[in-house]
């Protein structure tokens, strides 16, 4: 099945935390990523690296490695009129979630070609407008 990825399962696919092979899976079957979520990761995956002592240069080099890896069987979206949007109307609406803009563009996202958001993030799952898993 095609999915949409949020920062949520990709860090839990990368952290192999529990749940991380059916990520793992979807990964393998491709999917879609916005360009928003990529730089959340990478962001994540930077600020990890500096926890464990890595240099910044180093972290920088180790964060674009793997988001390269992940990138090549993902289709990466850019943020659309169309997204934007979309994302505002969940940013909105579901304000009392306290879902972030980030949240919010992978949730625009799914609902813009009609696919289920793969997550974790019980927020999310508060969502009506799109399935998410």
């Amino acid at each position: 099945m095609t999915v949409v990825f949020d920062t949520y399962a990709l860090v839990k696919f990368l952290k192999k935390e529990e749940g991380y092979l059916t990520i793992r899976k979807a990964l393998e079957e491709g999917g879609y990523v916005s360009d928003a979520t990529l730089y959340e990761l990478f962001y994540v995956v930077s600020r990890d690296f500096i926890q464990l002592g890595f240099l910044l240069e180093e972290t920088l080099l180790k964060a674009q490695e793997i988001i390269d890896s992940l990138s090549y069987h993902l289709k990466k979206e850019a943020i659309t009129i169309s997204i934007m949007k979309k994302s505002t109307y969940f940013r909105i609406k579901y304000s009392k979630l306290n879902l972030s803009h980030f949240d919010c563009i992978a949730l625009a996202t799914a609902s813009e070609f009609n696919l289920p958001l793969l997550s974790g993030d019980k927020g999310l799952a508060k969502v009506q407008e799109v399935t998410v898993l």
